[in-house]
C-alpha cells in the first residue's frame, strides 16, 4: 500500500451504503428483544426496563457505535497495519463499538483508552469498565489516566484492568511557572460556570442572593464570571429575567491568567477545580440539592483547601472563612498545590510522551 498523503482518516470514506442500511434496522431489532419479569429489592421494574428499551432503541450514540464497529471492519479490508489505536475513552457505546471492532478485526493492534480528564466519579461511574465489558472485549488493552492518584478509581468494578499514567495534554498549564498573583487590594472570587445551563442559572442566582451579605463583610471583594466555552456572555444573561448586578464582571480571556489573580474559585463538575488547587487557589464546589453533586476533587485531598456548599448560609460562611484565613494558610496551600500537581497531572515531556506512544 502506498503511503497516504492525507493526515486524517475519515471513517465515512470507508463505510458502505449497506452499513447505513444496517444501522437503520437496528432499532427494530432492539424492539424485538423480550424482557422477562425482573424484580429488584422486592420491586417489579419490568415496565421501567421495557419503557427504557423503547425510548432508547434508536439512540444516536448506539447507532454511531455500530458505525464505528463497521468502520473497523472496512478499514481492515484495506489491509492497513495499525500499530496503535488511542481512543479518547469515556466507556460509552461509541468507544465500545470501535474497541470491539479493532479487537476482532485488528487483533495485532494495541488499544489504549486515554482518559484525559478528571470528573466526578460518583456521577460518572460509567467511565469505569465492569467485568462483563472486559469479557466481551469492549475494554482497551490499557487505560491511561493523567495522574497516579487516579489509577485506583479505574478498578472500581473490575480489578483485571491494566492502568497506566499518561501526559495530561489538556492541562499543561498547571506545570507552567505562575506568572500572576492576586491584587492585594482585592479579594477576587472567580466563578467558572459549567456546561449545564440549569447549573449556570442556579450558581449565578445563588451568587446574587448572597452577594449583599458578602459585600458587607468583605469591603474589597470582586466577582468575575467565566462562561463555559460552549456559551457566550449574551447566552448566559438570557437565563435571567432580571439584569445581573454591574459589579459581577464577565471574563472571556485566558482561564489560567484570571485564575492566578483570584483568591477563590467557585465551580462544579469540572477539571478546573483540580487545576485551581494546583495553583494554590481554594475551591468551593456548588452542591446539588436536587441531584448528585458533581465533585471532581478526590476525597484524599484535604478539605482545608476546598469545600462543598449546599445552602446560602454555607456559601457565606465558607467564603468568609477562606477570606479570613488566606494569609494564615498561604504556605499550606502552596505545599498542597505541589502534591496535587504531582499526583493528578502527569507532566508533558519527551520521555512521558514516547512511553505513552509505545516508542520504547
Amino acid at each position: 500500500v502506498e503511503p497516504s498523503l492525507n493526515k486524517f482518516i475519515i471513517s465515512d470514506d470507508f463505510l458502505k451504503i449497506s452499513d447505513y442500511i444496517e444501522i437503520l434496522k437496528h432499532p427494530f431489532k432492539i424492539l424485538k428483544v423480550k424482557i422477562p419479569k425482573i424484580h429488584y429489592n422486592g420491586f417489579d421494574i419490568t415496565s421501567l426496563l421495557r419503557q427504557e428499551n423503547k425510548r432508547n432503541c434508536s439512540d444516536h450514540s448506539s447507532l454511531f457505535g455500530l458505525l464505528n464497529y463497521f468502520f473497523s471492519y472496512r478499514f481492515n479490508n484495506q489491509k492497513y497495519n495499525v500499530k496503535l489505536l488511542i481512543d479518547w475513552y469515556e466507556n460509552q457505546v461509541l468507544d465500545r463499538g470501535m474497541i470491539v471492532g479493532f479487537h476482532q478485526f485488528h487483533q495485532h493492534t494495541k488499544i489504549i483508552g486515554y482518559q484525559g480528564y478528571v470528573i466526578s466519579p460518583i456521577l460518572h461511574s460509567y467511565i469505569y469498565p465492569n467485568k462483563a465489558e472486559v469479557k466481551q472485549l469492549a475494554v482497551p488493552d490499557k487505560i491511561a489516566v493523567i495522574g497516579k492518584g487516579l489509577v485506583d478509581n479505574v478498578h472500581l468494578f473490575c480489578k483485571d484492568i491494566d492502568v497506566i499514567t499518561a501526559p495530561a495534554f489538556r492541562n499543561k498549564k498547571v506545570w507552567e511557572e505562575r506568572k500572576s498573583f492576586p491584587d492585594l487590594n482585592y479579594f477576587q472570587i472567580f466563578i467558572a460556570l459549567p456546561i449545564s445551563l440549569r447549573d449556570c442559572a442556579e450558581i449565578l442566582n445563588k451568587l446574587v442572593r448572597i452577594k449583599e451579605k458578602i459585600d458587607i463583610e468583605i469591603k474589597n471583594v470582586r466577582y468575575v464570571v467565566k462562561p463555559h466555552p460552549t456559551y457566550t456572555i449574551t447566552k448566559i444573561k438570557t437565563l435571567f429575567s432580571y439584569d445581573l448586578p454591574d459589579t459581577i464582571l464577565f471574563h472571556t480571556g485566558d482561564f489560567h491568567r484570571e485564575l492566578e489573580i483570584s483568591n477563590l474559585l467557585i465551580t462544579n463538575g469540572s477539571t478546573v477545580a483540580l487545576e485551581a488547587l494546583t495553583k494554590g487557589v481554594p475551591v468551593i464546589i456548588v452542591g446539588d440539592q436536587n441531584g448528585i453533586t458533581q465533585n471532581p476533587i478526590p476525597d484524599s485531598i484535604t478539605n482545608i483547601i476546598w469545600r462543598i456548599c449546599y445552602t446560602d448560609e454555607e456559601f457565606i460562611n465558607n467564603i468568609l472563612d477562606f477570606y479570613k484565613k488566606q494569609d494564615i494558610n498561604k504556605n499550606l496551600y502552596n505545599q498542597l498545590s505541589k502534591q496535587i500537581k504531582t499526583n493528578y497531572f502527569e507532566p508533558i515531556n519527551k520521555n512521558n510522551v514516547r512511553k505513552f506512544l509505545n516508542f520504547y
